[in-house]
């Protein structure tokens, strides 16, 4: 999903899943589920934010970073089948 917000793509993720007039509002969910991913607890919103900032989809939301992401293929303590059930 970062990828896709990053290249301001992330309609292509939501086509045929969501009517052409929600994907405004869809594209304000994406924004603040990765708002709540940030690698620094301090940059993520409490969730009474999370729900003002959901409520008031006109409202600007604060633009998210780059999310951390955990590679579960370069753990040693999984293996690829069990990286893909897990995923899944």
């Amino acid at each position: 999903i970062w990828s896709h917000y990053k290249a301001n793509t992330v309609e292509e993720l939501l086509s045929g899943c969501v009517d052409k007039n929600d994907v405004e509002e869809m594209l304000h969910v994406v924004q603040v589920g990765l708002l709540c991913t940030q690698a620094t607890p301090s940059l993520r919103p409490s969730m009474l934010r999370v729900v003002e900032m959901l409520r008031d989809r006109f409202e600007e939301a604060v633009v998210p970073s780059e999310p951390p992401f955990l590679d579960l293929l370069s753990m040693d303590c999984f293996n690829e089948s069990e990286a893909s059930r897990l995923l899944s």
